[in-house]
């Protein structure tokens, strides 16, 4: 008789069980990609607050007449330094996050080159400034004035790149810190200089700031956060892949031109076309309103730090993004639109009158920018920089054309309308012809959501999928490209094979792949127009995608060759064709029907009826495959110690691991304790019953379909599956990653106490000796875990998902005290009986 297993005990939980509960909010917080976009939103929450201060105290102390002076030279050095940094700002934020020990050779080269074309572009334009507007004549009749501006507007550049590097880097926080050093400085300065120039007093409270702030944020960024940056990432550049810059940053940067262009310039087409007092109104109307648009683009920078580290996942992200980004600005817009009266009071009397009009339309176009900036995000992201090109095109040629014609009609009221109409129409063409098709990915209704199945020859034949001819990174998902190549390459066979009724005629619907580096690329096919499709097509894009598609076969030949699963083997993917052509290996599925199990969970009143069906269906494969077997070495090693080993291996790209080596002992030596010589039940198990893999009847009471079936694998613990999709329904909430869930789960927090007692439930069905709960959750963990190592090396290189998902984990399990057992049938309160020979189970809460 062995001797009884010890477990483990959390610290007593004291998270409140309200779902606005601390824990929640602090969970939300640690979230990448609201904690960055937060931290850019208090930068500019900050910076607005002292800055309307700023231009209040400026509209008292100076006449109106000085601070458009100002304000128009301002404008023009901010334009000045867009154009001189090349629109790096962006490039920083896409490729940072991947550029490991290149990354100082990044920001050198970003400063660099944006140093130089600031100094040149400023002094050439102070130099010609009197020939396009007289008012500012004086700026280029002075030595001194001309030098200056050209700093100015060298550093200026600098400061805005150092934001992005901040941003990249998923440091935002210091943005906030830098940005309120640089507001409050130029407050006290447009005091101090009063007495000394009335002419350009805020232009040099404006630009002295700057320097001090650079050397600041610049020996944080270069002394802290780029060597834990490069400590911690998992690729490693050898030299700057002036390729992939240069394409990305080549388009990318004539679209923000136009975007300088209708934000930048605004003021100074005012001031040429209405005069001086006019733009003073109207720069400070433009100030405030400008600042509603902030939150739609911070939260867009985020979207690209964190979809270009989990592009995997950008329309989830990116949902999440937008729903977010609206929470926020709806509400503060609606304040704004009542209290913009007061605000430009502030001012002076005249600021009333003339900015008030114009700083409500700038309020209201900000509830449609927020569609414009989550699709520009999306693109860029998806390196489809044409793409952004084009919008910021539209949005340039049309804010600029508009004003110039509606402003001498209707004064500057008609610079908001052509705004707010801009920003409108480019909004409702954006979500009708890009985002709703791009979200529907999250939806998949009645097509199945992801590519991996099985493999067969056009015309019947086997094939066997030949890896290393795979064209790595050959497809981008959705780009016309990509179209393209599934046209000429695959279509005419799907077409020309003869097993196929119907298919003469198929053409592509739609792309259902989630982003453009996923591991595979899909596509719905069938008849043209409206028609269900009739197919799904997966291309593999890379070796490990195209192994995937081998494991998956091989699992949907086990399943339907399998006599004991007839009730399962109508609810598998029917493969129609595959193979490899022209060095792209694909599957061809029969389209399932049925709605995804992620959009029904989504409705309460389904969720039960959701989770009841999908785990009724799982019981069905696991009695009808199961069987009593008792833990042996081989066992030991394939569900604990490789999975183990495949985590040490991490160690190598990760510090956390290394950090956590004693976690790691821990599990290989408590684990095998726990199941070894144990009598338990195995089964063939679905390996990844996500809700997004169960398609289902419209009222979630019947599975019509099981997909993906990769890693499916017999001989396995059935909890595993119950465990799956347990999980799965607590990320649909958006701000969980696995390994929350797995927190929760082991310290028996309350939301998860419902899932421990399924859990709890599913292992007594099955029969067996009962296995300590915190052994079963850890079990999957380290099969999920191993299983997303070796499916795709994107996991491995990604220190995001890692620090998320293992280091967490394995901090947890540093954290749990070894106390005596409870039984999972047993009352909390239940405590080990002392007969040290009986086996107990289950998770002490």
């Amino acid at each position: 008789m062995r001797p009884a297993a010890r477990t483990w005990q959390a610290p007593v939980s004291r998270e409140p069980t309200s779902s606005l509960s601390v824990a929640g909010i602090v969970r939300h917080l640690r979230t990448p990609l609201f904690r960055n976009a937060y931290a850019l939103m208090l930068s500019s929450g900050v910076t607005s607050v002292l800055g309307l201060s700023y231009w209040i105290l400026a509209a008292r102390l100076y006449s109106p007449a000085a601070v458009g002076v100002n304000a128009a030279v301002i404008s023009s050095m901010m334009f000045l330094a867009g154009v001189a940094q090349l629109n790096l700002l962006s490039a920083l934020l896409r490729f940072i996050p991947e550029a490991g020990r290149g990354t100082v050779r990044l920001i050198v080269a970003s400063y660099s080159i944006s140093i130089v074309l600031g100094l040149a572009l400023g002094l050439a334009f102070a130099t010609r400034i009197g020939a396009w507007v007289p008012g500012l004549r004086a700026l280029g009749a002075s030595p001194g004035l001309t030098i200056w501006f050209a700093v100015a507007t060298a550093a200026w550049s600098i400061f805005v790149l150092e934001d992005s590097v901040s941003t990249g880097l998923r440091r935002a926080i210091w943005v906030p810190i830098s940005n309120s050093i640089f507001a409050v400085g130029k407050i006290i300065l447009l005091v101090l200089l009063l007495r000394l120039s009335t002419a350009y007093g805020i232009f040099a409270s404006w630009t002295l700031p700057v320097v001090g702030t650079l050397v600041i944020t610049n020996v944080v960024i270069f002394g802290h956060l780029v060597p834990r940056h490069v400590a911690e990432a998992t690729q490693h550049w050898n030299r700057l892949p002036w390729n992939r810059l240069v394409s990305y940053v080549s388009a990318d940067y004539l679209g923000s031109l136009c975007w300088l262009a209708c934000t930048t310039l605004l003021p100074v087409l005012v001031t040429a076309m209405a005069g001086l007092r006019s733009d003073a109104y109207f720069y400070l109307a433009w100030q405030i309103g400008y600042a509603l648009h902030v939150p739609s683009i911070s939260m867009g920078y985020s979207l690209i730090v964190e979809g270009s580290s989990d592009q995997q996942h950008l329309a989830a992200i990116a949902r999440r993004a937008l729903v977010q980004n609206l929470r926020l600005v709806v509400p503060i817009a609606a304040v704004a639109l009542v209290a913009a009266p007061y605000v430009m009071a502030a001012f002076g009397p005249g600021y009333v009158a003339g900015g008030t009009p114009v700083l409500r339309l700038l309020i209201i176009a900000a509830l449609p920018y927020t569609l414009v900036s989550i699709y520009i995000s999306i693109a860029r992201v998806q390196r489809r920089v044409r793409q952004v090109l084009l919008v910021l095109a539209v949005m340039g040629a049309a804010v600029l054309g508009l004003s110039i014609v509606l402003l001498p009609v209707m004064g500057l009221v008609g610079v908001g309308w052509a705004w707010l109409a801009t920003q409108t129409g480019l909004a409702g063409v954006l979500l009708l012809t890009r985002l709703i098709p791009f979200f529907r990915t999250l939806a998949m209704a009645d097509v199945e959501p992801s590519g991996r199945s099985g493999l067969a020859r056009v015309g019947g034949q086997h094939a066997v999928l030949m890896a290393r001819r795979i064209r790595a990174g050959a497809l981008q998902a959705g780009s016309t490209f990509e179209v393209r190549q599934i046209r000429r390459v695959l279509l005419p066979l799907i077409r020309s094979d003869p097993s196929l009724p119907g298919a003469a005629s198929w053409v592509i619907q739609r792309t259902l792949s989630v982003g453009p580096d996923s591991a595979t690329a899909v596509f719905a096919l069938g008849p043209p127009g409206s028609a269900p499709p009739a197919a799904v097509l997966k291309v593999a894009r890379d070796r490990d995608a195209a192994a995937s598609l081998d494991r998956g076969r091989i699992a949907t030949l086990r399943i339907l060759g399998d006599p004991r699963l007839v009730g399962i083997q109508r609810l598998l993917p029917e493969v129609l064709a595959g193979g490899e052509t022209d060095g792209y290996a694909f599957l061809l599925q029969r389209a399932m029907r049925g709605v995804d199990g992620r959009v029904l969970l989504r409705d309460p009143g389904k969720a039960v009826a959701v989770i009841n069906a999908s785990l009724e269906v799982a019981t069905r494969l696991h009695d009808a495959t199961a069987r009593h077997v008792t833990v042996d070495a081989g066992m030991i090693r394939r569900w604990i110690t490789e999975p183990l080993e495949a985590v040490e291996r991490l160690a190598d790209f990760h510090s956390g691991i290394a950090h956590n080596a004693a976690a790691i002992e821990r599990l290989r030596r408590l684990l095998p304790v726990e199941l070894g010589g144990a009598s338990v039940v195995v089964s063939t198990v679905h390996g990844d019953l996500f809700p997004g893999n169960v398609l289902l009847t419209a009222d979630g009471g019947k599975v019509t379909g099981l997909l993906d079936w990769d890693l499916s694998g017999p001989d396995e613990l059935p909890t595993n599956d119950i465990v799956q999709f347990l999980v799965g329904v607590h990320l649909l909430g958006g701000d969980e990653e696995l390994g929350d869930v797995i927190h929760g789960l082991l310290v028996g927090s309350a939301p998860m106490r419902r899932d421990l007692g399924l859990l709890a439930a599913a292992q007594s069905r099955l029969g067996g000796e009962p296995v300590d709960l915190r052994t079963v959750v850890l079990t999957f963990w380290l099969r999920h875990v191993s299983r997303n190592l070796t499916k795709s090396r994107w996991f491995a290189r990604h220190r995001w998902w890692v620090k998320r998902n293992v280091v967490d984990v394995l901090a947890t399990v540093t954290a749990l005290a070894p106390e005596p057992r409870l039984s999972p049938t047993a009352s909390p309160d239940l405590q080990n009986d002392g007969r040290d020979g009986d086996r107990k189970s289950g998770l002490s809460r």
